[in-house]
């Protein structure tokens, strides 16, 4: 709807016609990376990038979509990423076109990735994003735990993707604010262990840090 109103109204961008380009990233980090390259290597010129949607492919495609000027928007379902073309009105432009004549900046915007590696102002100077991170739940959390004033809390994580990562800062902030993480582990297939070892401390707050698809046995045991 977006695109339909930006070429619908000449005065957003005169003589110059968007479209999309579909490319299926797969949920993968490689998958992801060599969609990109195959698709800004063909014309007409691609001026942003939708995704890919899941954290680690996210950081690979904005450790170098800034060096195209490619501004990249991260979308919220299923695994395409929609990258926009730039057509003149009457005919394509070249893919050498400078997109500095039009001053796009060198931004990429995401509205999905909660990753807090994404806020590494260093690794990623041009990365913007909408939705909130990690950090932001974890701030909520620790004045929920401290308003019912609950003593001891165990924190358990998934082991694949960025998920050990996020326990860890939960973690640190958790102890910055002077609250008593009893327990934290991983798990993976079979949690029963991690289970066993909640109970035998008598843990009953339990931060859950994972997915649908890797906590389901964890909720099930």
């Amino acid at each position: 709807m977006a695109v339909q109103d930006i070429n619908r109204y000449q005065n957003v961008l005169s003589n110059y016609n968007l479209t999309l380009e579909f490319v299926d990233s797969k949920m993968n980090e490689g998958a992801a990376l060599k969609a990109f390259i195959d698709a800004i290597s063909h014309p007409p010129t691609k001026i942003a990038v939708i995704g890919p949607l899941i954290s680690q492919a996210n950081e690979y495609i904005a450790s170098i979509s800034k060096y195209w000027n490619l501004i990249q928007f991260q979308r919220t379902s299923h695994t395409e990423r929609i990258l926009f073309n730039i057509k003149a009105n009457t005919t394509d432009i070249s893919y050498n076109f400078n997109l500095r004549h039009i001053q796009l900046p060198h931004v990429h915007m995401g509205y999905a990735s909660k990753d807090i590696l994404l806020s590494n102002r260093k690794k990623y100077p041009y990365y913007y994003r909408t939705s909130v991170t990690e950090d932001s739940h974890t701030l909520a959390r620790i004045s929920f735990i401290k308003r019912f004033n609950w003593k001891k809390v165990a924190i358990l994580h998934a082991v694949s993707s960025n998920f050990p990562r996020i326990a860890a800062s939960i973690q640190e902030k958790f102890s910055k604010a002077n609250l008593n993480v009893v327990l934290v582990e991983s798990f993976h297939n079979n949690p029963i262990a991690v289970i066993n070892n909640v109970k035998e401390k008598d843990i009953r707050i339990i931060v859950v840090v994972g997915n649908l698809h890797n906590t389901s046995p964890l909720f099930c045991a």
